[in-house]
């Protein structure tokens, strides 16, 4: 058994050929793991309560009534034509 020098000062102890990581290389691995997983989870809450957010402001929100179908055209009486000529006058 014996003691290597790693990079950064780390130690890693051989056994046979077999390099263990030290316990707080783990403890660092996992920390950053779970850190990452919350803070994807927070963004995915976040993201998902704006949508909500929006929905409710944008389409649900605003009850006022909405004119779907307009047109700009100026709207005349009939006038009753009896021939093709009579229209084109």
């Amino acid at each position: 058994m014996r003691i290597m020098s790693a990079h950064y000062g780390l130690f890693l102890l051989m056994i046979s050929g077999i390099i263990i990581i030290p316990l707080f290389v783990v403890v660092v691995v996992i920390v950053v793991v779970v850190v990452v997983v919350v803070a994807i989870v927070v963004v995915v809450v976040v993201v998902v309560q704006l949508i909500e957010w929006w929905n409710e402001v944008a389409y649900l929100g605003f009850r006022e009534s909405l004119i779907v179908h307009s047109n700009p055209a100026v709207g005349f009486p009939l006038q009753p034509h009896d021939t093709r000529t009579d229209f084109i006058k």
